[in-house]
């Protein structure tokens, strides 16, 4: 039988590739939106493969360690970088698991990831100065409200529809879907200031059909597009720009990073701040208490005692 072009070939081993990262990506727990980046990220790493000429059957732990090193070379950050590499062990242990593969992946280690919070919180002053820019836009004031008092994040307010206010043992809540949930089997206390700030919105829109998003893109009484996290970065950076705060590290999630540690500053309490940012484990909590250490070091540098010294 007569050699297909090399070409060809090619053509036919990319279609194979593409079949076996949707078989991976589907063969395994994950959602459909999980599904699809880890098809991105495995479609990278054949392409890769592709490039410097080597089929799976050849690849060896040095060329996954080369891969890596491709990877932090590219650019990207440790955190991506770690991802790129643990969609490949869970890659691996499938192939290995469905006797195509043997799994290589099993040495190759993360780069070193600083686990420094990478976003800074507003202090006080800041949060109230950013809720004054929204004070005539009903819309914007709730949602930064909501933010800074609640620590919600930009996917769990676009989530959330009107239906979703209702109460719990006499306390108006929220329900929210939580990060990496399928249901809204979370919540956030709603004190009557914060939800005032929602009302007064609500009213502005008029009558609203069943299942109606909680906040919109375009509040023409019905007809509402449900805002998207994009537009809520958007509102959250704007604002900051305002009060004078153009930095890449300040963005609308500082917004819960604010939350967490104005609360946890108050309160010194690192359960009620866990429980308040819904978080599962506290090692994730802790990181409030980092931020804390960092403004009290500013606050009383050891250098300025050090400087009267020397």
């Amino acid at each position: 039988m007569e050699a297909l072009p090399k070409t060809q070939q090619n053509t036919t081993n990319q279609l194979e590739l593409q079949r076996l990262a949707q078989s991976f990506a589907v063969g395994i727990d994950i959602s459909q939106s999980s599904q699809k980046l880890y098809s991105r990220v495995l479609r990278l790493y054949f392409d890769y493969l592709s490039q410097i000429g080597l089929n799976l059957d050849g690849v060896a732990i040095s060329h996954l360690i080369a891969y890596k090193q491709h990877l932090i070379a590219s650019g990207l950050k440790p955190s991506s970088v770690c991802f790129y590499l643990s969609v490949i062990r869970k890659f691996y242990q499938w192939t290995e698991a469905s006797r195509l593969y043997p799994d290589i992946s099993k040495t190759i280690e993360n780069p070193y990831r600083d686990t420094e919070p990478k976003r800074f919180p507003l202090t006080i002053p800041q949060s109230m100065a950013l809720m004054e820019v929204y004070k005539n836009n009903k819309r914007d004031f709730a949602i930064i409200t909501l933010l800074l008092r609640t620590g919600l994040r930009a996917i769990e307010v676009t989530r959330a529809n009107v239906e979703d206010i209702g109460f719990l043992q006499g306390r108006r809540v929220l329900f929210v879907q939580g990060k990496g949930r399928l249901e809204k089997t979370d919540f956030v206390v709603l004190t009557d200031n914060t939800y005032q700030t929602i009302s007064d919105y609500l009213a502005e829109r008029g009558p609203l059909a069943p299942g109606s998003p909680l906040f919109c893109g375009n509040s023409n009484n019905n007809q509402c597009n449900r805002l998207t996290t994009r537009a809520i970065r958007y509102i959250g950076k704007i604002g900051l720009k305002r009060i004078g705060i153009d930095d890449r590290r300040f963005t609308t999630h500082s917004l819960r990073h604010t939350a967490g540690t104005r609360l946890y500053e108050a309160t010194g309490d690192i359960e009620l701040v866990r429980k308040t940012m819904r978080h599962r484990d506290t090692s994730t909590t802790l990181h409030y208490t980092k931020t804390i250490e960092t403004e009290m070091r500013l606050r009383n540098p050891g250098e300025d005692v050090l400087a009267t010294l020397f």
